[in-house]
């Protein structure tokens, strides 16, 4: 169930060939193209934040089919669709579907019996389906465009529907003891750290969003790759990605959280001053992109399990958090790439990046227990 639930961000997943779908059929500057980006995944965070009130009263399953019936809706009529206004709207309707199944993730994963090995297997599920998805894209917008990238969407979301009456109607009566939803919860008082830690969870993904969207940009200009190959290295890096979960789940019974995090983070800042440097052919673009999604998924695991020692009662607010963050990148990488190029778009990533490493180095301090084993299983 988990695994399904993951179809809520699929947009994102596939937003470097939206992109260049969207230039090559609209011919938008990139600003343009970031705000688009940020309309949907706005409404994603919109709808995410919303499961602080819904997830104890409403229906799960019927949610689910409604969010899923409104991607499905909203994508084809997106094929239909020409003005930048309309549009919006209609992406803006998706993301707020793909925010409610990203909340329901959210809300069920934390009350299983196995967390750590259902949210592996979803994470792994992602991934998988995101290198099917981007090896699929390439051949769909070579010979469909747009529309193809927008019938897949539609497509794969509709796989949840057959599946729908395995959805639980909401949280159990009986939630497995010890486990996230099962703690006492601060008090409002002592949760400035909990506060912290959504806001350097919104700038982690933030600086993600921003420059994983425009990858297609960056092997075109700095690398002077031809779309195809953009798209081939794109879902290659993607496949390699996996080597970043796999590497957190078998260092969690050996490392705490300061210096996964903190490693990580030089090693993603290394990267993006290399990756502005441009001059690199196909193999030096993937094997750049391939090391930020590998560190990116590596850290991921570390951050959760972080923000449920420091304030586990705040982690159903994650998502809202994540993609608020998800949602200000690209329009952010994008106005640095329309005012100073590529330098630009990596230079507020390396700002984000920091920024939020900042504020999550006090935290790692704070933490009663780095090396908690139960906690990065449960972030797992």
């Amino acid at each position: 169930m988990t695994s399904l639930f993951t179809l809520g961000p699929l947009s994102f997943l596939m937003m470097p060939v939206l992109m260049i779908g969207l230039t090559e059929r609209f011919h938008w500057s990139e600003a343009e193209l970031g705000t688009l980006a940020t309309i949907e995944l706005g409404a994603l965070a919109l709808t995410s934040l919303s499961g602080l009130y819904w997830q104890r009263r409403w229906n799960w399953r019927v949610l689910a089919i409604t969010a899923d019936v409104l991607i499905i809706a909203a994508n084809l009529a997106s094929t239909r669709l020409s003005s930048f206004t309309d549009l919006a709207c209609a992406r803006f309707a998706a993301g707020l579907g793909s925010g409610i199944l990203l909340a329901l993730y959210f809300a069920y994963l934390p009350s299983t019996q196995r967390p750590d090995r259902n949210g592996s297997i979803a994470t792994f599920v992602q991934v998988a389906a995101q290198v099917a998805i981007d090896y699929s894209s390439a051949s769909l917008l070579h010979r469909w465009g747009l529309n193809g990238l927008y019938v897949l969407i539609a497509a794969t979301a509709s796989l949840l529907l057959p599946f729908s009456a395995w959805i639980p109607t909401g949280l159990a009566a009986e939630v497995p003891a010890g486990s996230i939803v099962d703690r006492p919860s601060r008090t409002w008082g002592r949760r400035i750290p909990g506060w912290a830690g959504l806001l350097a969870n919104a700038l982690f993904f933030a600086a993600q969003s921003g420059i994983f969207s425009f990858f297609g940009e960056i092997g075109e200009r700095e690398g002077g790759l031809a779309d195809q190959q953009t798209l081939d290295a794109i879902t290659v890096a993607a496949a390699l990605a996996l080597i970043g979960p796999a590497a957190s789940y078998w260092l969690s019974r050996r490392a705490g959280f300061l210096w996964p995090i903190l490693l990580s983070t030089i090693a993603q800042v290394v990267v993006l001053v290399v990756l502005a440097h441009g001059g690199y052919a196909y193999a030096g673009f993937l094997l750049l992109i391939a090391a930020l999604l590998v560190l990116w998924n590596f850290a991921q695991p570390y951050v959760f399990a972080l923000m449920v020692v420091i304030d586990e009662g705040m982690t159903v607010a994650l998502p809202g958090a994540q993609a608020a963050g998800i949602a200000l990148g690209p329009v952010i990488i994008g106005y640095g790439i329309d005012r100073n190029g590529i330098a630009g778009g990596t230079g507020l990533t390396l700002v984000m990046t920091l920024a939020s490493l900042a504020l999550f180095m006090p935290l790692c301090v704070m933490s009663r227990h780095p090396g908690s084993t139960p906690a990065l299983q449960v972030a797992q």
